[in-house]
């Protein structure tokens, strides 16, 4: 098996050579963040515009919602950041997925 090059994708590269155009210059620029930030407060905008806009649709907002989890798990997999500093966060997303979900039901308490 061929050793996996530690040179970044280029323009003529397997998923570049699908693209568009501007599909292209967007995944070059992409290559270039680092992190997952942009992708978990992404997933928050879509998640509110959901509420927002239609709140019955449980199977969608669940599985946004497990995503957002997800994703943010994956960020602190990623990062040196403490357990505690994880907790506090996912303690966080889930009070206001619960207060989106409920509003007024959930209190300033802990979880």
């Amino acid at each position: 098996m061929a050793a996996a090059s530690n040179d970044s994708p280029k323009r003529g590269s397997f998923y570049a050579e699908s693209m568009s155009e501007e599909d292209r210059e967007r995944f070059i620029r992409a290559l270039g963040v680092e992190g997952i930030d942009e992708e978990v407060a992404m997933l928050r905008v879509t998640l509110r515009r959901q509420f927002e806009g239609d709140p019955n649709k449980y199977d969608e907002l669940l599985r946004n919602a497990d995503l957002l989890v997800r994703a943010v798990a994956a960020q602190y997999r990623m990062s040196p950041k403490s357990a505690h500093d994880f907790a506090e966060r996912l303690t966080a997303t889930i009070r206001d997925l619960g207060e989106q979900i409920a509003p007024g039901v959930i209190g300033g308490g802990d979880v």
